[in-house]
């Protein structure tokens, strides 16, 4: 069984502001290491958040798809 419309259209709007956030702390990122300081753990906790924002949209679309 599929999420409500309204379900989905919450996931999705998660799924955007996440987005936005993801590359504002990516251009952090890359300042920090344009200044010098170490970033490798940072980068590191990018990748996952990376891995698990990719996972909620494979996750919407397939609750989307089964939506239609």
């Amino acid at each position: 069984m599929a999420l409500p419309r309204e379900v989905l259209e919450a996931v999705a709007a998660d799924i955007a502001r996440a987005e936005d956030s993801l590359a504002e702390l990516k251009d952090v990122i890359s300042d920090m290491k344009l200044s010098g300081m170490d970033v490798d753990k940072r980068e590191d906790t990018v990748d996952a958040l990376k891995d698990k924002l990719h996972s909620y949209k494979v996750f919407y679309e397939r609750q989307k798809a089964k939506a239609i």
